[in-house]
């Protein structure tokens, strides 16, 4: 397994991860790949935003999308994840995605990296691997359809 920097180009192939992602969970409803593709081309071409993606030859098993941002609150350059997925049978390659990001978020100049954990995809177990990568629980968010 490789990580690759994905461009403009490889957002189309990021499609399949991202149904498989939203079929997994109950919070996460209607992916628009019109949306999807509008909001990230640009955030990867300034350089705002970094897909990095886990192949498997020329097969896309995972991606790892997240931006780097200056703190609404204090400024600090905050590298923020917006989603993390990896096809279940190559979960344990899983993790050179975070070291990647976070690896970027620190040659950006982030002081910090927020990640997330959805509450019903294995919340014990990647808990587990945020703390043991020094992470700490910061807040819990609630959702409210409206």
């Amino acid at each position: 397994m490789t990580i690759k920097r994905a461009t403009k180009d490889d957002i189309d192939k990021l499609f399949h991860l991202a149904t498989q992602f939203y079929d997994s969970s109950k919070f996460l409803k209607n992916f628009n790949t019109d949306c999807f593709r509008k909001t990230w081309t640009p955030l990867l071409e300034s350089g705002v935003g970094v897909i990095f993606t886990l192949n498997d030859g020329d097969a896309m098993e995972g991606a790892l999308g997240g931006i780097k941002h200056p703190d609404i609150n204090n400024g600090e350059m905050t590298a923020t994840e917006f989603f993390w997925f990896v096809s279940p049978n190559d979960r344990g390659e899983g993790l050179k995605l975070l070291k990647a990001f976070e690896n970027w978020a620190f040659l950006a100049g982030c002081k910090k990296v927020i990640m997330c954990l959805l509450t019903d995809l294995m919340p014990p177990k990647v808990g587990k691997v945020y703390q043991r990568y020094d992470y700490k629980m910061a807040e819990i968010h609630y959702i409210k359809q409206l």
